[in-house]
């Protein structure tokens, strides 16, 4: 499986995409992380047109955003294009 991003500390959120493979059971096809120094939690998850949409909370700041708050709402899309 490919495993994008690293954990950076905390308690981390992640996005595993996994198939059912008959007799030989689930295969991982991969696994990104949505990481900050800080905790951070995916409250929500849904899936359409072959994109995985994720939310949450996170007390830190992802690298490249400026953070607002103690805690902010990032939302995420992880898709294959």
């Amino acid at each position: 499986a490919t495993v994008n991003g690293t954990a950076e500390g905390g308690l981390e959120g992640f996005v595993s995409g996994l198939t059912l493979d008959g007799a030989a059971g689930l295969n991982a096809d991969f696994t990104t992380y949505l990481s900050t120094a800080s905790t951070d939690r995916i409250a929500d998850v849904t899936v359409s047109g072959g994109n995985v949409y994720v939310a949450g909370s996170t007390g830190g700041t992802f690298a490249g955003e400026t953070g607002r708050g103690t805690s902010d709402g990032p939302a995420a899309r992880h898709g294959s294009d």
